[in-house]
C-alpha cells in the first residue's frame, strides 16, 4: 500500500537508485561497451547508409542487435526485443560519460566475444585506407608501391 511509504523511504530509495545507476554507468565504460559496440556494429554490420554518415546494423542473433549512427555517435544494444544499452558521443562529457541506458545480461558476454574479430577487420579498413592514400600519392610522383618495397 503506497500510504505505508514514507517521503524519507522514496528520497532514500532514490539515492540509492542513482548509485546504482553510476556503478551500471562505471561498469559499462570499464568493459568499453561503447567503443566494443561502436566497432561491431561499424566493421561487422551492415551499412545502411545515411544522409550524413553510416548507420551500421549488425544482427549478432535473432535477439542480440547492435545499431550505430555514425554521425550521430548513438550507439544501441536491443536483446531479446528491449533496449539494454544506449550510448551518446554528445554527452560523454557529462555526468553519465554517454551512457544512457545500461542494462547487464548475457549479451554482454556474446558482444565483448566478438571485439577480435572487430579490431581485426578495422585494422584491415585502415591499412587497405592508408595503402590507397599513399598508392595515389606516389602515382602522382610516377612512383609505384613496389618502388616503395610493397608487394601488392
Amino acid at each position: 500500500m503506497i500510504s505505508m511509504v514514507r517521503l524519507d523511504d522514496v528520497i532514500r530509495a532514490r539515492k540509492r537508485f542513482e548509485e546504482l545507476v553510476q556503478a551500471r554507468i562505471r561498469e559499462a565504460i570499464s568493459l568499453g561497451l561503447p567503443e566494443v559496440a561502436r566497432l561491431v556494429a561499424k566493421y561487422l554490420g551492415n551499412d545502411e547508409g545515411g544522409e550524413y554518415g553510416g548507420k551500421y546494423v549488425l544482427n549478432i542473433t535473432s535477439d542480440l542487435v547492435v545499431r550505430y549512427d555514425a554521425y550521430g555517435g548513438v550507439v544501441w544494444v536491443h536483446y531479446g526485443g528491449r533496449e539494454v544499452f544506449k550510448y551518446d558521443d554528445t554527452f560523454k562529457d557529462s555526468e553519465n560519460r554517454g551512457v544512457l541506458l545500461y542494462i547487464p545480461g548475457d549479451w554482454v558476454k556474446e558482444l565483448l566475444a566478438l571485439r577480435e574479430e572487430a579490431e581485426r577487420v578495422a585494422e584491415e579498413h585502415e591499412v587497405l585506407r592508408k595503402l590507397q592514400a599513399l598508392k595515389e600519392e606516389a602515382e602522382e610522383w610516377g612512383i609505384t608501391l613496389k618502388d616503395l618495397g610493397l608487394e601488392v
